[in-house]
Formats: C-alpha cells, sequence, structure tokens
C-alpha cells in the first residue's frame, strides 16, 4: 500500500505575486473525481473545507503564531480522510521550512483541526491539500 508521492510541484507560477495579501487557500483534491463522488459528498466536503479554512486562518493569525511563520510561503496540509470520521493530516511549508519552528505548532494546527467534524466518506479514503498563503505583515501602520 505504498501510496506516498513526494512530488514537488513544478510550474504554479502563481507564487509570484506574493503581495497578493489575504489571498485565497488552494485546495486540490488528489483522489479522482469519480472515486470521490463515490465515496463523499462534494456539498459536505465544501463545507468542510471553508470550515478549515476559517479555523486555520484564525490560528494563523494569532499573534504569538504570525512572527513564527512569517516569511515561509505557505503552509501545506494534506488531508486524508477515512470512513468514521478520521482524518490524517501531515503540515508542511512552501517554499521554506521556517528553522526552529517547533513540533507545537503542527500540533496545535492539527488540534484545531481535528476538532471540526469531518465528512462521511465510504469505503475508502480521499486525500487532498490546502495551501493557506502566509501573508507578510509588518505592521508599520498604526
Amino acid at each position: 500500500e505504498e501510496e506516498e508521492e513526494e512530488e514537488e510541484e513544478g510550474g504554479c507560477c502563481k507564487h509570484n505575486n506574493k503581495e497578493a495579501a489575504g489571498s485565497v487557500p488552494e485546495m486540490m483534491i488528489m483522489t479522482p473525481k469519480a472515486e470521490l463522488d463515490a465515496r463523499l459528498q462534494m456539498d459536505e466536503l465544501a463545507a468542510y473545507a471553508k470550515q478549515v479554512i476559517q479555523f486555520v486562518k484564525a490560528y494563523l493569525e494569532q499573534d504569538y503564531v504570525v512572527p513564527q511563520i512569517s516569511g515561509t510561503g505557505d503552509v501545506v496540509i494534506q488531508f486524508e480522510l477515512f470512513p468514521n470520521n478520521k482524518v490524517d493530516l501531515k503540515i508542511g511549508f512552501r517554499p521554506v521550512d521556517p528553522k526552529g519552528l517547533g513540533g507545537e505548532f503542527k500540533t496545535e494546527l492539527q488540534n484545531v483541526i481535528k476538532s471540526l467534524e469531518a465528512p462521511e466518506v465510504k469505503s475508502d479514503s480521499v486525500s487532498f491539500q490546502m495551501y493557506f498563503p502566509i501573508a507578510h505583515t509588518h505592521h508599520h501602520h498604526h
């Protein structure tokens, strides 16, 4: 059961316009459409994604989190949803993994996400990734 694809995403040219602050998180679904439709309700997935975005953004905007992740680019969260509302998460960064960022960040972020109710998935897992752009907010203007 080896499905670990550690592929570098090439050719996404959207990451040059860093100044699109507050830009929208991207979502990329890895599970083929036919399997996806068989395994879960798309509107439930959309509702879940919306909640995830809301809670993750709130977490990433906490005063004590912002300095830790400033300048990393994107926070990348890989989800795998299983039957019985089990959620498997991998959290990473692109293009830069911030140095000295403790495991607490990932643990806290996972707890934030795991506190949300995941959609009901049938028969087999569904995988997707979400990318959260880190806004480079340097609070000069007060």
